[in-house]
């Protein structure tokens, strides 16, 4: 992955475009009465029975009921350039309640109508413990044994039985890849302040601990992006922690609903069908949604790390190993704050990623932007150009740095040939 990541880059910056060229056009939204450019799916105002917004902003605008439940949904939009390149874009809108939420997914199922819905969990709106599991096809051979220990994990985490827990679980109809939502029921936060005081040390947990002993693994890295799921450490299976999906907890979070599919070339592709694999919790088909806290299923709410770890020693030592609650990394609440997203922590801090270096502090001063991407890069794990997150963010760091020395040619494609050397053979 490393190498195809590395031959993109070189594509796209040793094109010989400007670097300006390349700037991401700047973000646009009209009214839903103003979009000239739409195909496929384009955007629709009015489409089952709800009444659609073009941004959240709108959707904010229109100040939902405070018992609404906000939904999301794809659609294709054709961008206003020479290429008419395609986009997929989310509207918004919101059912009155969890129940008309359901009627609406559950009866269009029924009638054989495909629906590609999200569920929205804002910031402010009450949720469940929810996963996102995600892997390659040889991955669902062993889905069985991730739920189980997940369920074995969530339940020494929470300090709960596991007769106490019973998962909801959808999975996707497809047969080329695995993909399943689970959720909990009986552990509820009241917010996504809430859910962050604990999902830091949860994630990094399920990256660190054996689940077989609830012990630290201390040799634990995730597995390599292989067509065949093979674990190269020499271990015989993947692990839980190779299948869990760290970003699918943001302040404004869609997560799809029972019985949606993904939009596809302008299509809702019917084996993307999010299809219930168990009995929903006490039979209310209401515990297949992440916003539906019910207080009487509740077994947990609102846990704080000081009480998880009061009687945890190797709980304890896990919060420890989360870096930014470290002294040196103030963040409002331990989760972020200063403007960071909750998703960009969880990619940030990866077990997985840990160096043991000689050298804690690196010296920047005195040295130009470029001497200090090249020394910086130097300092950072070469597996992370295998992680699409890392990747992702470099990409953006490098073009930044090239835009900045776009009148020195030498410079721009010094800043170039270290991301590039950095990223080309990544090593464990």
């Amino acid at each position: 992955m490393a190498d195809r990541i590395h031959d993109v880059m070189r594509r796209v910056f040793s094109s010989g475009l400007p670097v300006g060229a390349l700037r991401a056009r700047p973000s646009w939204h009209r009214s839903a009465s103003s979009f000239p450019h739409l195909v496929g799916r384009g955007f629709q105002c009015h489409e089952d029975g709800l009444v659609f917004f073009p941004t959240k902003e709108e959707l904010l605008q229109a100040k939902p009921p405070g018992s609404a439940v906000w939904v999301g949904s794809s659609y294709l939009r054709k961008l206003p350039n020479k290429k008419g390149e395609l986009v997929t874009t989310q509207k918004y809108s919101y059912f009155p309640s969890h129940a008309s939420f359901w009627d609406h997914v559950y009866s269009r199922h029924k009638m054989g109508y495909l629906t590609g819905l999200y569920e929205v969990a804002a910031e402010h709106h009450p949720r469940v413990l929810y996963f996102d599991l995600d892997g390659k096809k040889p991955m669902k051979k062993h889905g069985n044994r991730f739920l189980s220990s997940l369920q074995h994990l969530v339940s020494w985490f929470f300090s709960v039985d596991d007769d106490q827990l019973e998962p909801v679980v959808l999975a996707s109809a497809n047969p080329d890849k695995f993909s399943v939502h689970v959720m909990y029921p009986q552990i509820q936060f009241s917010n996504y302040e809430r859910q962050c005081e604990v999902l830091p040390t949860l994630l990094n947990a399920i990256h660190l601990l054996d689940t077989k002993t609830m012990q630290i693994d201390h040799t634990a890295s995730g597995l390599p992006d292989t067509a065949d799921g093979a674990d190269t450490r020499g271990a015989s299976q993947p692990e839980l922690r190779d299948v869990v999906d760290r970003h699918p907890y943001m302040k404004f979070q869609l997560f799809r609903a029972p019985y949606a599919c993904k939009l596809k070339g302008g299509e809702y592709k019917k084996e993307t069908t999010l299809l219930p694999q168990t009995d929903f919790y006490m039979h209310d088909n209401l515990t297949g949604f992440i916003t539906y806290v019910c207080p009487d299923f509740a077994a947990v709410t609102d846990p704080t790390m000081d009480q998880l770890t009061q009687h945890n020693s190797v709980l304890e030592e896990i919060r420890r190993m989360t870096i930014w609650r470290g002294p040196g990394l103030r963040f409002k609440g331990g989760h972020g704050g200063a403007g960071i997203p909750m998703a960009d922590i969880n990619s940030l801090y990866v077990p997985e990623f840990r160096q043991h270096l000689i050298r804690s502090t690196i010296d920047f001063r005195g040295l130009s932007y470029a001497d200090q991407w090249s020394l910086g890069l130097r300092s950072i794990n070469t597996m992370r150009a295998s992680h699409f997150w890392s990747w992702f963010r470099l990409c953006g760091s490098c073009y930044t740095l090239m835009h900045r020395y776009e009148s020195d040619p030498e410079t721009r494609q010094r800043v170039l040939d270290a991301f590039l050397d950095w990223s080309k053979v990544p090593t464990q």
